[in-house]
């Protein structure tokens, strides 16, 4: 993904340097974000990061109190769920989304491998819960979840995952992070149920990984406030720790 970052920081005719630069832009292993996420404040940089920023509540809270940080959440620029109109779907009784891994040899190749606390809540049903928010401006009670290590053996951690939330209206919404066995599955499904329609979509596209940082220079240089966004994260955080309770009864 950092190749990904300089190309697109060059498209928009910023120049790239290692460090000490006005934008400073995250692309390591998960686990060292929270820290570079710091170090950005330090500088006075602003900072873009791919997800997920941190992967404790303490650091959300740091997080939260210090500098503005933007994501990488690419589903919110694809064709098939931007042109989904929310409004004509009525009040929002239930959602159903779903990240298919697939491509589980990425859980065993590279720096995934090396990470025995890589969480595929974090890495990959963030992005559905990102979209949820966005789409609905709905917000997210998670009532309970439960993983299992079905789909990717030898995984370290629930490789499956699903959270039933509460809507901030009422509604209910199933989220579910899928291991999966194979590059085919690799997928993002979505169905939204209102009381005047319903929509059901699934992404099957490669995404565009550029588009986001783009967004976040155009922001930057129209003069826009910053990004303090990190309710996705907080969400998963809680995820997470339902999954581990609900395996401990």
């Amino acid at each position: 993904m950092g190749q990904e970052h300089v190309a697109a920081y060059g498209a928009c005719g910023v120049e790239v340097v290692r460090i000490n630069g006005a934008i400073l832009s995250i692309a390591s292993p998960d686990e060292s974000h929270a820290t570079y996420i710091q170090r950005g404040h330090e500088m006075g940089a602003l900072v873009f990061c791919e997800k997920p920023i941190c992967r404790n509540l303490g650091d959300l809270w740091r997080i939260g109190n210090g500098t503005a940080v933007a994501q990488n959440f690419p589903l919110r620029h694809q064709p098939c769920f931007t042109d989904i109109d929310i409004n004509s779907l009525g009040e929002i009784y239930r959602i159903d989304a779903a990240y298919n891994w697939g491509r589980t040899h990425k859980l065993f190749e590279g720096w995934r491998a090396e990470d025995l606390n890589y969480s595929l809540v974090m890495g990959g049903l963030i992005h559905m819960v990102d979209l949820v928010l966005w789409l609905t401006g709905l917000d997210l009670e998670v009532v309970s979840a439960i993983g299992c290590n079905k789909s990717a053996p030898g995984f370290p951690n629930y490789d499956t995952v699903t959270a039933l939330c509460r809507l901030s209206n009422g509604g209910l919404c199933n989220l579910t992070v899928d291991g999966g066995t194979g590059v085919w599955q690799h997928s993002h499904s979505l169905r939204i149920h209102g009381t005047k329609g319903a929509v059901n979509r699934k992404n099957k596209d490669p995404t565009d990984k550029q588009a986001c940082i783009k967004e976040f220079v155009k922001n930057i240089r129209d003069g826009k406030p910053p990004e303090r966004d990190f309710r996705a994260t907080e969400i998963c955080l809680q995820i997470e720790k339902a999954a581990s309770i609900s395996a401990d009864r």
